[in-house]
């Protein structure tokens, strides 16, 4: 509910393009996004309005936020040293809705990437619920352009075949097939 609140008190500050009020506000969400014990999906959700902040208000974009704090923060919330749930919380008061994030924003996908590939697989299957719940609220186009850029990769072939491990892919492949609405694949997998 809290999370929809601050969407909602978002959608107002945009409508009264006041810099003043934006300021406050942006101040407000900074505070949020910077509390060490706010629950994942406040952290996130505010992290995801100071971004649209720093997109939508040009002149406020170096004063709020920036592209590059976002895959920062992410980043933070995604490192080992939080929860798993933690982190999938976090990730869906980010992504929610918001899968155009993963399609666009490359530096955005490499850390979502980085973090999924390297979860042992008994946290992998704890935190599948609530990222196939964020997952579930992308469109059917973002969610093909997120596979296709899984499957193929973004054109680095060398760093993929240097660390490609096909066992590991193949543990991998049934949750990314549930994430994404398909079926458990079989044993497929090849080398890039």
């Amino acid at each position: 509910i809290l999370a929809t609140r601050l969407s909602g008190v978002q959608a107002a500050a945009e409508v009264m393009d006041d810099p003043e009020r934006l300021d406050l506000w942006a101040g407000a969400l900074r505070s949020v996004q910077d509390d060490p014990h706010v629950h994942g999906l406040l952290g996130g959700t505010a992290c995801r309005l100071l971004d649209a902040l720093g997109t939508h208000f040009a002149a406020a974009n170096e004063r709020h936020w920036s592209p590059d704090r976002t895959a920062s923060e992410l980043a933070r919330a995604l490192s080992p040293g939080n929860s798993a749930l933690h982190a999938a919380s976090w990730i869906e008061g980010f992504f929610e809705g918001q899968g155009v994030f993963l399609v666009h924003r490359p530096l955005l996908f490499d850390v979502v990437d980085h973090w999924l590939c390297g979860l042992p697989p008994e946290r992998f299957e704890q935190v599948l619920p609530l990222i196939s719940r964020t997952f579930s609220t992308f469109t059917p186009a973002e969610k093909r352009q997120i596979g296709l850029r899984v499957r193929h990769g973004d054109g680095n072939k060398s760093t993929v075949q240097e660390h490609w491990n096909a066992e590991r892919a193949q543990q991998v492949l049934g949750g990314l097939a549930l994430l994404l609405g398909g079926e458990r694949p079989g044993n497929e997998v090849s080398t890039p």
